[in-house]
């Protein structure tokens, strides 16, 4: 994954509201609480801030697992872009799930 090839000013509002309903899943599927998901907009940074603010309050492990984040590629990806754990944690969180959705979308 390229550092900003997913990245969209969500385009339209279907794919926005399948990234969200992915989102819901993934975060409720890995035991973490999802109340914050009615405060996301299309918004990247706003996306990842919130996302970073649940992953301080969580245990990580399993939304990783569930996402298809290894540790080795979340490493990678701080070090590379230079970012502590959970902005590095947050962003590729949000990009993994977003290339999930288009590639549901576009193999359907």
């Amino acid at each position: 994954m390229q550092n900003d090839e997913l990245i969209p000013d969500f385009i339209n509002d279907r794919l926005f509201n399948l990234f969200i309903e992915q989102l819901s899943k993934d975060f409720e599927m890995s035991g973490i609480k999802i109340g914050f998901i009615d405060t996301l907009n299309g918004d990247y940074k706003q996306i990842v801030a919130t996302i970073k603010s649940q992953l301080k309050q969580s245990s990580i492990e399993a939304l990783l697992y569930r996402v298809d984040i290894s540790e080795a590629q979340l490493k990678n990806y701080c070090k590379i872009n230079q970012l502590e754990f959970l902005d590095g944690a947050s962003e590729l969180i949000v990009k993994r799930i977003l290339q999930k959705v288009i590639f549901r979308l576009k193999y359907k």
